[in-house]
């Protein structure tokens, strides 16, 4: 089974159809079981709800949704507290907390709500991740993200640059 987890903010449904897009892009290249993982504030409607259901059903895959104020609250309150963000959403610390929020799992891939998919996330999946984890991003950078990026950098126990 391949876990794999996205973050979700907003209750206009703007990023819930960017989501709902990756996964259907997944789970057309995709042979493997997966479970998507959708990390997610007070905001989710259960219209989205019911919508990243029915996609993950009509492939006979499954969806879990985490609600991470609920689980991890504390910790994100400290982030923010270290960090502000004038934007104040907490979602940019998703990645930090994973290990909070899943705890039973050993790996997870964590995805963003625009990521398209064109070949199987199993390839992904079954990189060897030995010796630590994996940080593949490419993105703009702004002074807020800098920060971010380099505090991630701080916590984790091995970065490997790919690109």
């Amino acid at each position: 089974m391949i876990h794999a987890a996205y973050r979700l903010w907003g209750g206009d449904g703007f990023y819930a159809k960017m989501l709902g897009t990756s996964m259907v892009s997944m789970f057309e290249n995709t042979k493997e079981k997966v479970t998507v993982h959708i990390m997610h504030n007070d905001r989710l409607t259960p219209d989205n709800r019911g919508k990243f259901c029915y996609i993950a059903g009509q492939y006979n895959q499954q969806v879990e949704f985490h609600n991470v104020e609920e689980i991890a609250g504390a910790t994100l309150r400290k982030f923010e507290a270290a960090y502000p963000n004038p934007s104040g959403i907490n979602v940019a610390w998703y990645p930090l907390i994973i290990h909070e929020v899943f705890p039973d799992l050993d790996k997870i891939i964590f995805l963003g709500a625009d990521t398209i998919f064109n070949l199987d996330v199993a390839e992904l999946w079954d990189y060897d991740l030995t010796g630590g984890g994996l940080w593949i991003c490419r993105r703009r950078r702004n002074k807020i993200t800098q920060k971010f990026f380099s505090f991630m950098h701080e916590q984790s126990c091995q970065t490997r640059k790919l690109f």
